[in-house]
């Protein structure tokens, strides 16, 4: 590569001139209209040949090489085709780095050169990778300001070994999926360690040394502790055990074996404190809750274990926790909890007899105080909130923040328009009067667009081009052209979608943003799986699951716990995953592992089938496909018109703990359950089988099963 000129050096270079990289035809049409290229999409293949991850670092390594195959092109491309060939490449091999080692924005990308003629190896650096043709102009300058004037150099024998390290990032908290499995990484859960039956007692000292400030074991135990001390009983030195031991012969009476209620109830009688039990088995839900006292410590019970929860905010992954109601809440002015009294929306005092009425208009606020003392005391809240006396709707004043005890309003007094309100259903700005509103379509998943318009397929509220400016003779003249059958009788939007396709959108060129359209609907998390279980003892008992995602990589689990914590993780945020009758079988499984874990899961009933069954702290989704297709997953090939793949058979009851490994001659026909077919499904696997016993086949259980999957 010249340093001159970088088109040049191309030229140079015959191999190159005369291949390109491996791109689907459509990638190259806006720019190449060398016909070859079009037809032959095998031009040039990227390969890794390599790649690691360095934990230490946060870093990922991988290494590309670029294999030509000649004679592909049958008229050589122009200059300017050659570098729209070798800066698409480049992006395609940097973008194919970022999939790989699992890229985000804001972490940065270094990509080194090597070869053989090189005296040392080409580096960019570490430079910030979010947009990828930055990186390809990039790595040009750099290679064009280090090679001499008449040095060449030839990419399809260099190495491109390309290094992305993940940067610190900061935001919100994200929740724990598992608290009972993660619970050592919460800092607001302080574990016991013990080695007696005395968990339940050791918790409760544990949780009356926080705060570090006056802790209320002081007051209990009638003794000064320092700061030394309370660090001790909640490492679990001695101290912890000699204050356990006081508190039971304090105590008395109770359960050796280990604290019910009922000594917990008298623990809280004894020591004057409201004791509350969040339970692992029920979701992590409060099971018991003592009456009401000043001082409140929250236990968290794991099987027969009890730990100390320190912050039920912090347990739960919210800003704030309401005590009086056992509810997290993230903002303080948008928390609503029921109270014990009645309180007047005015003056946020107690509420005023009725015998003491007597209104008094405010000039400020436009609104009836209900006496003197309401009157003498809304004052907060006339300084934040007042009436339009046009449409009698409150509303929010200018540069005031609302308090933690003031009610919410939507509209500020900047903002407000009379008549105009926000619809509950469609969170439109309306004027609420003439406004009609039905039910509204719920948006599909997406966010792969990252340009100004969505140009996603089958997204059609965006258009390459409008309808409007497509005259119906002129598409219906050239869908005669290209042969399409019936195009005299289609309208302009049908023929538009056959003759002007809207192409997926990583094969649109054009700078991207850092932030994902919103409005794009197209998405590829999807996942396809199937169960196979063993049913000996009567108990459905997966030894097998597989799993292919939209590209059709396929990952295999042997238990449910393995397929259940690869699936219920980060990696498969706002995911879909599908099995056919999964209402009925499928998703039984996952249910059981969420409840099992602590999982709370959204689900929607039908009778006993489970018609959807989704993780809402991650948006996973797992869905039946019989919802939509009704019907066997046998007869899928012929409903769609598929010949060349069909379901097979496999010996569900031949899967057996004993027949794991199975090698040798095709089980009895008993194993298939045939005579629970149909007639003409009996028929066919009867003359499979036959087929089969004559063929001598050799069964082999681990393949067979896996093979059917498939």
């Amino acid at each position: 590569m010249k340093k001159s000129d970088l088109v040049d050096a191309i030229k140079n270079v015959d191999r190159i001139i005369n291949a390109a990289f491996n791109f689907d035809d459509s990638f190259f049409e806006p720019e190449i209209e060398n016909p070859s290229s079009r037809n032959d999409t095998q031009l040039i293949e990227i390969t890794e040949s390599r790649s690691r991850f360095i934990q230490k670092y946060q870093a990922y390594s991988c290494d590309y090489t670029i294999s030509i195959k000649d004679s592909v092109l049958i008229t050589q491309p122009t200059a300017d085709e050659q570098t729209s060939l070798i800066t698409r490449a480049l992006e395609e091999m940097i973008e194919m780095a970022k999939k790989r080692t699992n890229f985000r924005t804001g972490d940065r990308i270094n990509i080194v050169i090597m070869n053989d003629e090189l005296r040392m190896p080409i580096s960019t650096g570490f430079q910030r990778g979010n947009v990828t043709q930055d990186l390809v102009q990039i790595l040009m300058d750099t290679v064009s300001r280090i090679l001499t004037s008449n040095e060449d150099l030839d990419l399809t024998t260099s190495l491109f070994h390309i290094e992305v390290v993940a940067m610190p990032q900061g935001g919100k908290g994200e929740k724990i999926l598992n608290l009972a499995q993660a619970k050592q990484t919460k800092l607001s859960i302080t574990q016991i360690k013990n080695k007696d039956n005395l968990c339940c007692p050791r918790a409760v000292i544990v949780a009356l040394t926080y705060p570090m400030e006056n802790p209320p074991i002081t007051n209990i135990f009638k003794r000064e502790f320092s700061k030394l001390h309370l660090t001790y009983i909640r490492k679990g030195r001695k101290l912890q055990t000699d204050l356990t031991n006081q508190l039971c012969n304090q105590l008395g009476e109770y359960n050796e074996e280990g604290f019910t209620l009922d000594d917990i109830k008298h623990l809280e009688e004894l020591i004057n404190i409201q004791i509350n039990v969040v339970c692992a088995e029920n979701l992590n839900s409060v099971i018991y809750r003592g009456p009401e006292k000043e001082i409140k410590v929250y236990l968290y019970k794991h099987g027969n274990h009890f730990d100390v929860i320190s912050s039920m905010a912090g347990f739960i992954g919210s800003s704030y926790y309401c005590y009086s109601c056992n509810k997290p809440y993230d903002h303080k002015d948008k928390h609503t909890c029921k109270p014990e009294k009645k309180r007047c929306r005015l003056c946020f005092q107690e509420e005023h007899l009725d015998s003491t009425k007597n209104k008094i208009f405010c000039k400020d606020c436009n609104r009836y105080c209900f006496n003197q003392d309401c009157f003498d005391n809304h004052q907060e809240v006339c300084d934040t909130v007042f009436k339009c006396l046009a449409c009698n709707k409150i509303c929010f004043r200018d540069n005031k923040t609302s308090k933690e005890n003031i009610l919410k309003y939507s509209v500020s007094e900047e903002n407000h328009q009379c008549g105009i309100e926000k619809c509950r259903n469609c969170f439109k700005e309306v004027e609420i009067k003439n406004h009609k509103c039905y039910m509204q379509w719920k948006r599909q998943k997406g966010g792969k667009c990252k340009r100004e318009v969505c140009l996603c397929k089958g997204n059609l509220d965006q258009l390459v081009k409008p309808v409007k400016d497509y005259n119906l003779n002129e598409l219906r003249a050239k869908g005669k052209k290209e042969e399409i059958k019936d195009c005299g009788k289609m309208n302009k939007q049908e023929l538009l979608n056959i003759l002007n396709p809207f192409p997926f959108a990583n094969e649109i060129f054009g700078e991207e943003e850092e932030k994902k359209l919103p409005q794009c609907t197209y998405t590829e998390k999807y996942l396809f799986f199937d169960y196979e279980a063993q049913q000996e003892t009567g108990i459905h008992i997966p030894n097998l699951v597989i799993v292919h995602d939209f590209y059709g990589n396929k990952h295999e689990f042997k238990t449910n716990d393995d397929f259940c914590k690869w699936l219920i993780s980060k990696e498969h945020r706002n995911y879909t995953c599908i099995a056919h009758y999964a209402k009925i079988y499928d998703s039984q499984f996952i249910l059981k592992y969420c409840v099992e874990n602590t999982l709370k899961p959204y689900t929607i009933y039908n009778g006993t089938k489970l018609m959807l069954l989704e993780i809402p702290s991650i948006g996973l989704k797992i869905i039946d496909s019989g919802n939509f297709v009704n019907g066997p997953l046998s007869d899928f090939p012929k409903t769609f018109g598929l010949t060349e793949l069909k379901k097979g058979y496999f010996p569900h009851l031949f899967n057996t703990k004993e027949n794991e490994n199975y090698v040798g001659p095709i089980p009895d026909k008993k194993y298939y359950n045939y005579n629970q077919m149909k007639p003409e499904a009996r028929k066919k696997f009867l003359e499979w089988y036959l087929q089969k016993v004559q063929e001598n086949y050799i069964f082999d259980m681990n393949f067979q099963n896996i093979v059917t999957q498939m």
